[in-house]
């Protein structure tokens, strides 16, 4: 199951969620997923962002923590450090931070 953002909502606050969340509008808060979180392309987040996995194809200002993948797409822009095992960068993907690789066995709960 995914719950969706979408392009006409903008939302003020902490979400945790066990499912994939698409953010395709504006949050602005701290979101923490047992899944995946998307920035869709036009979407803005403003928060720290902890999930298994993290794509970015629109706008996260802020800390990410991925315990698996973390991708910028080639409309994506991430400002903010990224803590993450594996991470990639598209041709015109952005990031501005610092990259930080999680050590075998070590990352952040969520809940």
């Amino acid at each position: 199951m995914e719950t969706l953002i979408d392009t006409s909502t903008r939302f003020t606050g902490r979400i945790v969620t066990d499912d994939d969340l698409l953010v395709e509008g504006t949050v602005e808060g701290d979101i923490r997923s047992k899944l995946s979180v998307t920035v869709a392309q036009g979407g803005h987040l403003q928060g720290e962002v902890t999930a298994r996995d993290v794509t970015v194809h629109g706008v996260l200002e802020g800390n990410v923590w991925v315990s698996g993948h973390a991708l910028v797409g080639p409309t994506g822009k991430i400002l903010g450090d990224v803590h993450a095992g594996h991470l990639r960068v598209e041709d015109g993907g952005v990031l501005q931070g610092r990259i930080l690789t999680n050590e075998p066995g070590v990352h952040r709960e969520v809940g």
